[in-house]
């Protein structure tokens, strides 16, 4: 990280707020996971998943407000009162009203998606027909929570909303799978259940946005500030549109290929190695408002410097995690589990550790007022990833969409790097990560986990990027030290750590 030591001191403790609010829920999900499985079986969990993919495609009726909100309230930091509190409630007001017509239309449209594409049993259609009232209504409950949220970050309160987002979305998992234990493990219980949970821990993010603002009271929603508000986040809102689809149309083309239990088998490993992106979410949902407030070339170099800090560390997460994963499936949930779904797995990792350094590129266009070049990118992904995606699907099942997935994830890390000049840190100073992924796959694939020289090799693997790590980035082995001051009287940490 670069920059005056002060910010860098607010970067990294507003990052491990971010990583720290995702840490607990990873926790949550793998106790929840199998006790749900267990409970209210295969195919009724996947449906749950798919009905949480469609809500969270119908969250583009944010229509980007939430980030623009993010954006604007960075930059406005010394704006008058005034402007600050109209342009709270000017974006509060429109992703209320956009959330109603994001509820009206799944009201219209949803039934019909999940009648007629999902295939799944008679029983199971009934039970999600009858939730859909529920569904619609977490519609607007998302898009108000997006600008309340933005609102805080914008204000690097990052916090407080991570403790409301950390006790949601545990209470989030843990609620419904209660109810399926002591009273019915029917949808129409577990979707109310899950929605109402969401409705609560909205509460708290008004009351928290509200105290952020320069003094309490209403003010009227400035036409002006909307103006501004939709030129901003009309890009971002193609992005939210596109991004969803890109992001979840494996599943959605399992579900109607392969069916709902298919769908499992591939969303359990997607869901698990998605919590590897904790670290490039949380930096980057830190460095968007620090980035807001810079100049072009600053946050060129601020990026840059992270760039390389951020795919080093995130290679030795991804090279152990695909060196274990079979062996946690095979304790976790059954070994029949583990042949099925970890060679999906560790591709969705690899694609997994490409869209994580590519996170710093895409918050680094949206900071400097460039989201149409990330909807373009999208808008050009989208047939030829469904194309290939479909073919990879026919002819390898669902390790053919995990290849599709992490395809379309390189080609747009590619564009992103390109368009912001941040190659050069991505490619000529990540080799030995490129070379430490490649060597995990390979023992992942060729050796079984009962074979020492799997784990032998692997050990050997980690430790050598571990410490190509602690040798080449100065600035994060200066916080460690600082942090952990006893590890200087190891000689192998002796290195001086002065801050770049």
């Amino acid at each position: 990280m670069s920059g005056p030591r002060s910010g860098e001191h607010g970067i990294a403790r507003n990052t491990a707020y971010n990583m720290a609010g995702s840490i607990l829920p990873i926790a949550v999900t793998l106790v929840t996971v199998p006790l749900y499985l267990h409970q209210i079986g295969q195919a009724r969990y996947g449906l749950l998943a798919i009905v949480w993919l469609i809500l969270g495609y119908f969250s583009i009726f944010d229509m980007g407000l939430s980030r623009a909100t993010a954006n604007l309230t960075a930059k406005w930091r010394e704006h008058p009162a005034e402007d600050r509190q109209s342009l709270f409630w000017t974006a509060l007001s429109m992703n209320a009203l956009f959330g109603l017509l994001g509820g009206l239309l799944f009201w219209l449209l949803g039934g019909l998606l999940l009648e007629d594409v999902v295939k799944m049993p008679l029983a199971l259609r009934t039970e999600v027909t009858s939730a859909l009232p529920w569904i619609t209504l977490a519609i607007p409950l998302i898009t108000v929570s997006g600008v309340l949220t933005g609102t805080l970050e914008g204000n690097n309160r990052f916090l407080t909303v991570n403790v409301i987002s950390v006790v949601g979305s545990v209470m989030f998992a843990v609620v419904p799978l209660v109810i399926a234990f002591a009273w019915s493990h029917s949808l129409v219980w577990l979707i109310p259940a899950a929605v109402l949970t969401r409705a609560i821990f909205a509460v708290p993010l008004l009351v928290f946005a509200l105290r952020a603002l320069p003094r309490p009271g209403f003010v009227r929603p400035s036409p002006a500030i909307a103006r501004k508000l939709v030129g901003y986040g009309g890009w971002v809102m193609v992005t939210n549109v596109l991004s969803p689809v890109l992001e979840a149309a494996d599943r959605m083309l399992i579900a109607t290929v392969l069916g709902v239990t298919a769908v499992t088998a591939y969303t359990i490993p997607f869901n698990l190695a998605d919590r590897l992106r904790i670290i490039p979410r949380a930096l980057g949902r830190t460095l968007f408002p620090h980035l807001s407030t810079l100049d072009a070339d600053m946050a060129k170099r601020t990026s840059q410097a992270n760039v390389r800090a951020l795919g080093k560390v995130m290679a030795l997460m991804v090279s152990l995690a695909i060196l274990g994963l079979h062996l946690f499936f095979s304790l976790w949930i059954k070994p029949e589990f583990a042949e099925q779904s970890a060679p999906v797995g560790e591709i969705l990792l690899v694609g997994l550790w490409i869209n994580g350094i590519a996170f710093l590129p895409f918050s680094l266009l949206q900071s400097q007022g460039r989201p149409d070049l990330t909807a373009k990118f999208h808008a050009l992904e989208l047939i030829p990833f469904l194309g290939i995606l479909w073919v990879g699907m026919q002819w390898l099942g669902l390790e053919g969409a995990a290849l599709a997935w992490a395809l379309r994830a390189l080609v747009d890390a590619a564009l992103l790097f390109w368009v912001t000049g941040l190659t050069a840190a991505a490619v000529a100073d990540l080799w030995p990560a490129f070379f430490a992924l490649g060597g995990s796959a390979l023992l992942a694939a060729t050796l079984p986990d009962e074979s020492l020289l799997k784990w032998g090799l692997g050990a050997l693997l980690a430790l050598g990027l571990a410490a190509w790590i602690w040798q080449s980035e100065p600035g994060l082995r200066g916080h460690v030290l600082r942090r952990f001051p006893n590890l200087r009287r190891i000689p192998f940490c002796k290195t001086p750590s002065p801050l770049p």
